[in-house]
């Protein structure tokens, strides 16, 4: 009963990556959303990638058996070829989304290598375990 309780918190990351998958996928066709860094065989883009690079716990009770409350930190990378306007339209919509969630946004950078356009940033907030992201 315990591991069920907190499982919520170990389970967060992909409840976020499949609600991003779904907004994604509305505003932009053809994007492929992912929690892999690395893909066999041929390149997709527009690609977006999504990583949770921690939580730390939030709002501890005195008994500390459960977690009441995370503040996970996830960082979002976007790969395309083609023009600059394109990357920094789908980092709007991925930014949208997680401003609709309450999430802060930082670090975004845009950099070109080899015709390949990437648009990265960070988002995080604090999330009790009985809040609904929907």
């Amino acid at each position: 009963m315990e591991n069920e309780l907190n499982s919520w918190a170990l389970d967060f990351e992909d409840t976020v990556y499949r609600l991003l998958k779904v907004y994604m996928e509305s505003k932009e066709i053809g994007i492929k959303v992912t929690q892999d860094e690395e893909s066999n065989g041929t390149p997709v883009f527009p690609t977006l990638l999504i990583q949770q690079i921690g939580f730390t716990e939030a709002g501890r009770d005195t008994e500390s058996y459960f977690i009441n409350a995370i503040r996970p930190t996830f960082q979002i990378t976007i790969t395309n070829k083609g023009r600059r306007e394109k990357i920094k339209d789908i980092a709007e919509y991925a930014v949208s989304f997680f401003k609709s969630k309450n999430f802060d946004v930082s670090n975004a950078v845009f950099t070109i290598s080899k015709q390949v356009r990437t648009a990265t940033f960070r988002v995080s907030r604090i999330i009790g375990a009985y809040e609904n992201l929907a």
